[in-house]
């Protein structure tokens, strides 16, 4: 269905509102018309020809098989698919061209917005490998030692920090992907990794053995490093823009 298939059903008696399924509606919302599952306005067709799509309603997500089944039921040339729990949207082609989020917008050139498109995904999960191999790099070198302790020739993108969030000044995505992809592993990096993303005192006193001529570690020294690694892991992702 599209928004001029949509009027032609809206007329008569029925020029405001029409049963079109179980729990199912057509409403006009001004010069819109909704496809409303019980209370929610799961599709609404715009006019322009542009189509919204939402599934929470009064702060809880309807992301169920219900809700999937109108929406494709009411949907022209596009679909909502799903694959281990994600929602996908599908063109016309049948191919899966980006996440379903709520408040998303299906456009009439064949583009979504306000969903992140797979390719964004994939690259996301690319990073995030790319993160988790360099953070593990990085403690390896550390307890080589081959980070020494931080000082003034460290990246100034690492080592100036704004007081207050304790953030790299002159940090962001662009900043940690060069450290990832020259396997640089600079000291003042695991410093803000700590900051941001406190560890234990097991994984202070691995810094202070390596940096600062600390005692021996002993049997927990496997818990420090394991916490110092995946603290660097946090702060990269956070770096990037993805959860951490």
């Amino acid at each position: 269905m599209n928004y001029q298939k949509a009027a032609a059903l809206l007329t008569g008696r029925n020029a405001q509102r029409r049963k079109v399924g179980n729990n199912t509606y057509l409403n006009r919302r001004g010069e819109d018309i909704a496809v409303t599952l019980h209370e929610t306005d799961i599709i609404t067709y715009h006019p322009s020809g542009y189509i919204t799509l939402r599934t929470i309603d009064r702060g809880r997500d309807w992301r169920t098989v219900t809700t999937k089944a109108r929406m494709n039921e009411h949907l022209e040339g596009w679909r909502i698919s799903q694959s281990k729990g994600q929602w996908y949207i599908t063109d016309s082609e049948h191919n899966d061209i980006a996440l379903y989020a709520d408040g998303c917008v299906l456009r009439p050139d064949g583009h979504v917005t306000g969903a992140e498109s797979l390719v964004e995904v994939e690259e996301k999960i690319k990073l995030r490998k790319q993160a988790l191999k360099y953070s593990k790099d990085y403690i390896k070198a550390f307890r080589s030692g081959k980070v020494p302790k931080p000082s003034a020739g460290d990246c100034w993108g690492c080592l100036l920090v704004e007081v207050k969030t304790h953030k790299a000044a002159m940090g962001g995505p662009d900043h940690i992907k060069a450290h990832i992809a020259d396997r640089y592993y600079v000291p003042s990096l695991l410093v803000r990794a700590v900051e941001n993303f406190p560890v234990s005192q097991v994984a202070n006193w691995a810094v202070a053995f390596h940096w600062y001529e600390g005692s021996g570690l002993g049997n927990m020294a496997e818990i420090g490093y394991d916490q110092l690694q995946k603290a660097i892991y946090r702060y990269c992702l956070s770096e990037l823009g993805q959860a951490s």
